[in-house]
């Protein structure tokens, strides 16, 4: 057991454990998120491992659809929010938002959940039909989709707790 734990980091575990999730979306056909492109023989647009970022007010031009974007930083600039969603999968219908926790669930999981709904909802403009918590030892939480009234009561209930 010692020997396992030395040569077995918490971090390269959750790595791993990432990159199994990611896959289980589809795998990204390329890497890229300077800029979109396409794979062959289809529409969809894939991006592996390398960060996304958003900044600013309905950005949605910028996301690509459907896609799989790992690591996706989001930034509003008043009042000043920031986020970095782990997983994001992109469609027609509306996109996924997924995080990935160690140990047990907690209230405020969900309460980030819902801030990153408000961030995405915010910068790109596109409706979140789907919330997902993953923990390494459990089936997925699953929190669904956020109304515009329940985004815009979040958005409100952040500024007031920033100001």
């Amino acid at each position: 057991m010692v020997m396992l734990e030395a040569n077995v980091s918490v971090d390269s575990c959750i790595s791993l454990f990432k990159d199994l999730v990611r896959r289980s979306y589809g795998e990204p056909a390329f890497e890229s998120t300077a800029s979109a492109q396409r794979s062959e023989g289809g529409s969809e647009e894939r991006f592996a491992g390398a960060p996304t970022e958003l900044i600013g007010e309905r950005a949605e031009k910028n996301v690509p659809c459907p896609a799989v974007l790992p690591e996706v930083t989001l930034k509003v600039e008043n009042p000043q929010m920031y986020g970095k969603i782990d997983l994001v999968v992109t469609a027609a219908e509306g996109d996924s938002l997924v995080e990935y926790k160690t140990g047990e669930p907690r209230p405020e999981h969900e309460k980030q959940s819902r801030l990153y709904a408000f961030l995405w909802w915010a910068v790109t403009g596109r409706v979140v039909r789907e919330r997902q918590l993953l923990y390494p030892n459990q089936d997925p939480v699953k929190l669904g989709a956020m109304t515009q009234a329940e985004l815009e009561e979040e958005g409100t209930q952040l500024s007031a707790r920033i100001v």
